[in-house]
């Protein structure tokens, strides 16, 4: 009994390695865990989905955390409340928080040409230990262009049960195909360094000679394959960053007036001491 107990664990065992070196027959894509949390799973591939499209011949960019949070904070979805019409964030900012690390990782000139898959889940909260919104996209970099292509995006899976990570971490490799519809949305200050796609996947099916290509860009557009210019984010990053430095000083400047105007009305005796420290205190509780 002992030995077959030993048996079934090894069985167990063997299994999760095959489960952690994932290969999808369907697909003919071969993958390997990467990176797995409570809430993201990223897949390795060993051949890119989609080619490297040499976009740009720019030297390459040192990528900074804050940069990528800014990429990924841009990303929008629409309101999830039918009666409200708008966007929001496609993921709560500790998910992006979470991601970021992962993402500065894979940019390393090792990963160069690699594309990876990730499976982002976040709960439910009407049914949190069974139901989950979960977005699927591959990603990779060329030059300074960042690609992602989009599957799954914030689609609600109801397990029914509670589920474990190879429920909702099952690497479901998508086709790319062409998506008209726009399920991705932008906004913030880093969305002029986005752009859709260009894919001649779109163009239904009809041949087209590059002259008619070249003309019909627009019905081209496939709205779940975003690029992103590295070093246009980047500047604008900077220039966010460098306007947020400017109102902060404005808003200490304006702390430093209003205490030494609190300060003078004590000393004239326009105001007693109880007031003075009550409004000195609201004014330093603004740090």
């Amino acid at each position: 009994m002992v030995l077959w107990k030993n048996y079934l664990q090894y069985i167990f065992y063997f299994l999760i390695v095959i489960l952690n070196s994932c290969i999808s027959f369907e697909r003919g894509i071969h993958s390997k865990l990467y990176f797995s949390s409570a809430n993201i799973a990223v897949y390795k591939l060993e051949e890119s989905p989609f080619g490297i499209s040499n976009l740009t011949t720019s030297p390459k960019i040192q990528i900074e955390e804050k940069l990528i949070q800014s990429i990924f904070s841009t990303i929008r979805k629409e309101k999830s409340i039918t009666t409200v019409i708008g966007k929001e964030a496609l993921w709560e900012f500790e998910t992006v928080l979470e991601i970021t690390p992962v993402i500065r990782d894979i940019l390393k000139e090792e990963n160069k040409g690699k594309t990876f898959f990730f499976v982002v889940k976040e709960e439910d909260n009407l049914s949190p230990y069974s139901r989950i919104f979960r977005t699927t996209f591959y990603l990779n970099r060329d030059g300074n262009i960042l690609q992602m292509v989009f599957g799954e995006v914030n689609n609600n899976i109801n397990f029914g049960t509670q589920f474990s990570f190879q429920d909702w971490a099952n690497p479901n490799f998508f086709k790319l195909v062409c998506d008209k519809k726009k399920v991705i949305l932008l906004e913030g200050n880093l969305a002029s360094s986005f752009q859709f796609k260009k894919d001649s996947s779109c163009a239904d099916n009809i041949v087209l000679s590059k002259q008619n290509l070249d003309s019909k860009l627009e019905s081209l557009t496939n709205y779940k394959w975003i690029l992103v210019d590295l070093e246009k984010a980047e500047i604008l990053s900077k220039e966010k960053n460098s306007q947020g430095d400017k109102e902060d000083n404005k808003t200490r400047k304006s702390r430093e007036m209003r205490l030494k105007e609190l300060k003078d009305l004590y000393k004239k005796g326009l105001i007693n001491e109880d007031d003075y420290e009550m409004k000195k205190a609201e004014v330093l509780g603004e740090l």
